[in-house]
């Protein structure tokens, strides 16, 4: 995928009590999980990624127009996590 659409996940969403910064480095998206825990991901489809290091997926949520506003993170527990982007008003 290009660096191009990745941009558009690039931000910051709340997941539990603390914010998840998505970031693009060298063409893959990181997480960068309350400023300690750094996961590359790769892409498995547009709107889909996973995490190398962990069996966890991680899907981006979009609204009528196209802009990103959430974010699900997938376990390989069955769990789900579902946040916000809190910067969605700064990308409209």
């Amino acid at each position: 995928m290009s660096e191009t659409k990745l941009a558009k996940y690039v931000g910051h969403y709340k997941l539990f009590n603390s914010t998840t910064n998505v970031a693009l480095r060298e063409g893959h998206l990181i997480l960068e999980v309350s400023g300690h825990l750094t996961i590359g991901s790769f892409a498995a489809s547009e709107t889909k990624f996973f995490l190398r290091t962990e069996e966890t997926e991680i899907e981006f949520q979009r609204d009528m127009d196209g802009i990103v506003t959430g974010i699900t993170v997938h376990n390989n527990d069955g769990v789900f996590i579902q946040g916000p982007r809190t910067d969605v008003a700064a990308v409209r």
